[in-house]
């Protein structure tokens, strides 16, 4: 999929730049419920249509197999998961395309916290 025909693409561009926002004003080194509190705040002064703590039941089949968390949901459209680490983890890119796999929503977007900003995008196959 070309850049300009990514799906939500004014919603995460607004995600991302609150992100980077606040990367550049607190810097590295907090914890990750900082951040993730952090940009809840500047979610809601964007008014942005934020949902914290999202909680999604996990199905095999019919059954109900246990809940994830999501860190944020944004516009009923992309979930966002947050994390403060010096490298992104190969499990925690799996995490998010799982997550993204059970849930009702179109895009993920993985934003890491560390030394340097660094985010990873995924859509819903």
């Amino acid at each position: 999929m070309l850049n300009n025909q990514l799906k939500h693409k004014e919603i995460t561009s607004n995600i991302l730049q609150q992100y980077f926002l606040l990367h550049n004003k607190l810097g590295y080194g907090f914890e990750q419920k900082i951040y993730k509190n952090g940009l809840a705040s500047l979610f809601r002064q964007t008014n942005m249509e934020v949902e914290e703590n999202k909680n999604i039941v996990v199905y095999l089949e019919t059954d109900a197999i246990g809940e994830i968390i999501l860190d944020f949901v944004i516009a009923k459209k992309i979930l966002v998961l947050i994390t403060a680490t010096d490298n992104l983890e190969i499990k925690t890119l799996k995490k998010l395309k799982n997550y993204l796999k059970v849930s009702p929503y179109e895009v993920g977007l993985l934003l890491n916290f560390g030394e340097k900003p660094e985010y990873k995008r995924r859509d819903k196959i």
